[in-house]
């Protein structure tokens, strides 16, 4: 299944949980290509089975520039196709009713141009660094269902 990690990332966080995806998809047999949203357009993207989509949360619950951008360019983009996976990275330092929303926004995005969810998002708070037993733990999950 041909896969795409697709991410916006400021600070280099959601970068590293990617790239720790990507890492523990391939030692699990599962190849992917990973692109950051201002390199992929929406049309690039179509050409993936399988989409894993993250982004960092702002602000008072709000997806990273580069991802809402990315989101309004592929406002009419059919995905009814394509399987999907989510990761949202946030601080609880933020408004908790809003913290790592953006795993919800991922979500609905994909699910209402009718992509299939396969797997229960990802959510990181704080920094992922000593939260990389998590990190592997879901991608190896997710591989075992991409291949179920």
């Amino acid at each position: 299944m041909k896969t795409l990690i697709l991410y916006g990332s400021t600070g280099g966080n959601t970068e590293f949980v990617a790239r720790m995806i990507q890492e523990t998809l391939a030692e699990q047999g599962t190849q992917s290509d990973m692109a950051r949203v201002g390199i992929c357009s929406p049309e690039e993207a179509l050409a993936y089975d399988m989409i894993i989509f993250g982004s960092p949360t702002y602000g008072h619950g709000h997806a990273e520039r580069r991802i809402s951008k990315w989101l309004w360019k592929a406002k009419d983009v059919d995905l009814s196709s394509k399987k999907a996976a989510v990761f949202g990275l946030g601080d609880d330092k933020y408004d908790n009713d809003y913290n790592i929303e953006s795993a919800t926004i991922l979500t609905d995005f994909l699910v209402n141009r009718g992509a299939e969810i396969i797997h229960e998002p990802l959510k990181i708070n704080k920094s992922p660094i000593p939260q990389g037993r998590k990190i592997t733990d879901w991608a190896t999950e997710l591989h075992n269902k991409i291949h179920s």
